[in-house]
């Protein structure tokens, strides 16, 4: 698929702005990366790249963290390269309104992030034409043993596309429930969190048979931090336990 995007941060603002009316306001991670299309049935590449996105087709986004909220996730960036992978969703609905596209996915869709250590791991590749030997999986093989930061269930997503102003926007509900670093999220917020995400074609360095570049955020629902109690814990001593 090649469609053309002019897309800017203001886009990913409107697709959560009526969550953060309702006090989704707190950062917690963002990353950049690439979405893709996929062939459910054969786990393959996408088999019509020059049409929207069909009923059935799967979508994914996988790329690099580039910011978190260090009260609750304190990473080191020096040290590790952290990754990101959104797949599982499948086009179960899609309409079409004068010159907005509409996709709704199936249940079933997951965002996970991984670390992976510089000194000894082995760096993430994007390849063309995934799915591929590189994407998805050197995006999870942190540490080489798929070392989880942080993961969950995705819900009620919905991409959009506007074809006059020619930008997409994805945007989802995820319960972080799994990962090393979900200890330092505090329980009662962890059910509750946002994902945002814009979307721009051509986009340079974008590898051939990707969808787009992407960029998204993802929000608590709360004002400001409230740090987990007693965190006797460190990184390192985590990092020791998870490979």
């Amino acid at each position: 698929m090649r469609l053309r995007s002019t897309v800017t941060l203001a886009a990913l603002l409107l697709a959560t702005a009526s969550h953060a009316d309702t006090g989704y306001s707190l950062f917690l991670v963002g990353g950049t990366g690439f979405a893709y299309e996929y062939d459910v049935a054969l786990n393959g590449p996408d088999p019509h790249p020059d049409s929207v996105l069909a009923i059935g087709d799967g979508f994914a986004l996988a790329g690099y963290i580039t910011g978190t909220n260090t009260c609750y996730l304190n990473v080191d960036y020096n040290t590790d390269e952290y990754t990101f992978l959104m797949d599982g969703l499948r086009v179960e609905q899609s309409s079409v309104y004068q010159n907005i596209h509409l996709f709704q996915f199936a249940p079933g869709g997951r965002m996970r992030i991984y670390r992976d250590d510089l000194a000894t791991g082995s760096p993430a590749a994007y390849g063309t034409h995934p799915p591929n030997a590189t994407t998805p999986a050197s995006f999870t093989d942190g540490d080489g043993h798929g070392t989880l930061v942080l993961g969950g269930p995705l819900r009620y997503a919905v991409l959009t596309y506007n074809s006059s102003f020619q930008y997409w926007d994805f945007s989802t509900e995820v319960a972080w429930t799994e990962g090393a670093l979900l200890p330092f999220i505090p329980e009662f917020v962890r059910p509750y969190g946002i994902i945002g995400a814009f979307m721009q074609t051509p986009a340079a360095g974008m590898p051939e048979g990707f969808l787009a570049q992407a960029q998204f955020e993802s929000r608590l629902d709360q004002d400001t931090c409230t740090p987990v109690p007693a965190r006797t814990d460190t990184w390192g001593r985590l990092k020791a336990i998870y490979r």
